[in-house]
């Protein structure tokens, strides 16, 4: 995995009064373990120590393939705390503004996360999540 993380480009939405974190590493293959790895786990940590940020979702792009885990951050400074989970509602719909500013023309999104496939449905102002 690129160690230079500070390049991947990531945005910071307001769900349902949750900050939510979108954190986008491109080319990673859905079974990289990124769960293991310390550098990420401290920099996804530190990054939602410093915005106060809920959830982070972490989206593994390959082409036009997307898979999301959701990383909870530890805000004590103790890396073993913060945790995974494998899918978070609000993490999808951040996801979803993100990619619809993305590519405004799309109509519909399809993401993979650790409890299966979700669609993701931008309708004008309001982003849906089946």
């Amino acid at each position: 995995m690129n160690n230079n993380l500070n390049l991947c480009r990531k945005s910071i939405f307001d769900v349902n009064d949750n900050i939510i974190g979108v954190f986008i590493l491109d080319n990673i293959p859905f079974d990289a373990d990124i769960q293991s790895n310390s550098d990420l786990r401290k920099y996804l940590s530190n990054w939602g120590k410093e915005h106060s940020i809920d959830s982070i979702a972490v989206v593994r792009r390959n082409g036009t393939e997307q898979f999301m885990d959701v990383f909870e951050p530890n805000y004590d400074g103790l890396d073993n705390r913060s945790s995974w989970s494998t899918m978070c509602g609000n993490g999808l719909i951040a996801l979803g503004t993100y990619l619809h500013l993305e590519t405004p023309s799309a109509s519909v999104f399809s993401v993979v996360t650790g409890s299966g496939r979700r669609k993701i449905l931008p309708k004008q102002a309001v982003i849906e999540v089946e």
